[in-house]
């Protein structure tokens, strides 16, 4: 995955993103808006498990892909109460 260098910019984009979102009746989190203008500068599509960053695209370009935890007892789930995700295999005869 490449690494992509902070625009000089970002906070300012930050704060107008912010303020376009409030224009619209949504208050985003600061540290939202930073990634979201990071990805927005980068015309990166930004995949996440925080579905806040639909709100935010609805007020701005931001491409964004809402992942979610599978549900429990399928092929993938939370193991042992550790938060790392396992696959859970059929046994082999």
């Amino acid at each position: 995955m490449p690494l992509l260098p902070t625009p000089a910019l970002l906070w300012r984009d930050a704060t107008r993103l912010g303020q376009d979102c409030r224009d619209q009746g949504y208050t985003a989190g600061s540290l939202d808006l930073v990634i979201a203008a990071w990805a927005i500068h980068h015309d990166a599509e930004l995949v996440t498990f925080d579905c806040d960053y639909e709100t935010i695209a609805r007020y701005s370009t931001l491409r964004v892909i809402c992942l979610s935890l599978p549900e429990k007892g399928s092929d993938c789930e939370f193991e042992n109460g550790d938060g790392r995700l396992r696959r859970n295999r059929p046994p082999t005869e």
